[in-house]
């Protein structure tokens, strides 16, 4: 079986529509991640039936070193701001 990263769910039903068989999935960004009704999710939905479905929590760029790195970034761009002044 081969393993693919999507980046985004939209593949996920995109796959679904045409009728591929998916051996599982994971995600931690989902289409419709914003909406009101989550619980009723479709994607969620089907995650709490079947255990071939994993939804995580989106946590892209919370680490030490990237939150070190973005400081650092920021630090810089207002420091040559604040020169320029």
């Amino acid at each position: 079986p081969s393993k693919q990263s999507t980046g985004r769910s939209t593949i996920f039903h995109s796959i679904s529509i045409f009728g591929v068989k998916v051996g599982g999935f994971g995600a931690d960004v989902i289409v419709g991640e914003w909406r009101d009704d989550l619980a009723g999710h479709p994607l969620i939905a089907y995650a709490r039936e079947n255990d071939n479905v994993t939804i995580v929590p989106h946590v892209g760029g919370v680490t030490w070193e990237a939150q070190t790195i973005t400081l650092s970034f920021v630090a810089e761009k207002m420091a040559a701001i604040m020169r320029e002044w």
